[in-house]
């Protein structure tokens, strides 16, 4: 009974699998003159471990369906099979892996890929973040200049503190010549009120307008603000005399005139600074102390090439950053 079983299973398995391996062992078989008497056992083994190997490749084919499902529309083309003898079953197979493969690598370079215009990205914001924060970042932390007549800053820049314009006394022998802009709100560490012999001295500035019609009268008698304003995106500022428009590839902050101390009596040498064309003064009545002044300046031919100036004329004044 147990040898008709085996019969009937070799049957089976050879009409299923298509094998060669049978036909070549009756074959090898009969040309050295022996019967297959242990066959039955053989086959059933035989039977066994094939039946083993279709179950692998069934498991497999189900986990690459399982990975066409999981990419979906980005799966490449190719397929599972499940018909065909075993042989061309695993071909298949071996064929899905390497379209696969490759899949994977085109995967990984597209990823490299995203990750290189991260990197991109990363760089741009990283240095949007530092103009934003300091200027220019790595190129500069932006400058600045005194605007002197005005308690605000042109729309170019922004405003660092306002204060009030400050200089040495025209009557004064020593001191410092040029123009400072005091801040409002000042801080002291230690100190004495009383009046020193020995000790430099600072005064606040007043205009002196009152023979010109440059400027409004108005102002003649009252004291200059002052304004220190930020460029952040330009590394260097400009003040140039004698001009109200700035060299090629500069940007104006603002335009005016030039002031300074007179030269009548004894008067001492001061700094030529720009004045802003719109004056604004220091809230409050008329001070006229008449301690440090600023004029209008004009030109004296001589020295002085006439023309392009001219003698008596009233000198302007152009502030540029870049």
């Amino acid at each position: 009974m147990a040898k008709v079983t085996s019969i009937v299973l070799l049957f089976l398995y050879i009409g299923s699998c298509h094998c060669d391996w049978w036909t070549d062992y009756l074959k090898n078989l009969v040309d050295k003159g022996r019967e297959p008497t242990w066959a039955p056992d053989y086959l059933d083994k035989q039977l066994q471990k094939d039946t083993q190997n279709a179950a692998l490749i069934k498991a497999i084919q189900d986990a690459l369906n399982e990975v066409y499902e999981a990419i979906e529309d980005n799966a490449p083309t190719g397929g599972t099979s499940s018909g065909g003898d075993i042989k061309d079953q695993i071909d298949n197979i071996k064929y899905q892996l390497q379209v696969l493969d490759e899949f994977k690598k085109q995967e990984e370079r597209k990823n490299d890929n995203i990750d290189h215009r991260f990197k991109q990205i990363q760089t741009a914001l990283s240095e949007l973040y530092e103009k934003v924060e300091g200027g220019q970042g790595k190129s500069g932390s932006g400058n600045t200049y005194t605007r002197w007549g005005k308690t605000s800053c042109p729309s170019t820049a922004a405003l660092v503190y306002e204060g009030y314009a400050a200089g040495n006394a025209k009557y004064e022998k020593g001191g410092g010549a040029n123009f400072l802009c005091l801040p409002k709100d000042p801080e002291w560490r230690s100190y004495s009120d009383s009046k020193a012999t020995y000790i430099g001295r600072i005064f606040g500035v007043e205009y002196q307008i009152k023979d010109n019609s440059v400027y409004s009268t108005s102002f003649h008698d009252k004291e200059m603000p002052c304004s220190v304003c930020l460029i952040t995106e330009k590394s260097t500022s400009l003040m140039v005399p004698g001009k109200v428009t700035c060299p090629y590839g500069w940007t104006k902050e603002y335009t005016g005139y030039l002031m300074s101390q007179a030269i009548a009596g004894n008067r001492q040498p001061s700094e030529y600074i720009c004045v802003d064309e719109n004056l604004d003064a220091v809230d409050g009545n008329k001070a006229d102390n008449d301690q440090g002044n600023v004029y209008l300046v004009e030109g004296v031919c001589g020295s002085l090439k006439c023309p392009p100036y001219v003698g008596g004329r009233e000198l302007t004044c152009v502030v540029c950053s870049k």
